[in-house]
């Protein structure tokens, strides 16, 4: 009585066809993982700078600021931004920046050309704990 063969006998019955075919796959495997993704949703946002009026600045609002879903906005969009007080909700909302142009809207907020003014407003509203909404206004 004999035993059995020990190997599986896949390098021995492996013809050079399907070699080949084996280290393509592989090879496609490997440079799928391997190659740059962009994220989805993010749109490709201009050199800031460069977009900016002289006296205009920019200001990322994150998403956590807001107090209601972004407006579906893109790149132009002209927006106003209303503070309303997460405590008293009886108080009403402010107009905390009017005709903010949008620049850019990465997956976490967005980004927002204002005057120094209104970027300040912003700011000291969202110190004190206010809530923002953004209003997209007609194209």
């Amino acid at each position: 009585m004999t035993l059995p063969a020990v190997t599986t006998g896949l390098l021995r019955r492996t013809s050079r066809p399907q070699l080949a075919i084996a280290v393509a796959g592989v090879g496609l495997a490997l440079a799928v993982l391997v190659a740059p993704r962009a994220e989805p949703g993010v749109a490709e946002a201009p050199d800031a700078a460069a977009v900016l009026a002289a006296d205009a600045v920019a200001l990322h609002v994150p998403q956590s600021w807001l107090g209601a879903p972004l407006p579906p906005a893109r790149f132009g969009d002209r927006v106003d931004v209303f503070a309303a007080s997460a405590a008293d909700r009886t108080a009403g909302a402010i107009v905390a920046a009017s005709d903010a142009r949008v620049l850019s809207l990465p997956g976490d907020g967005l980004v927002l050309a204002l005057t120094a003014d209104d970027a300040a407003a912003l700011t000291v509203a969202r110190a004190r704990g206010y809530l923002l909404v953004v209003v997209l206004r007609p194209r």
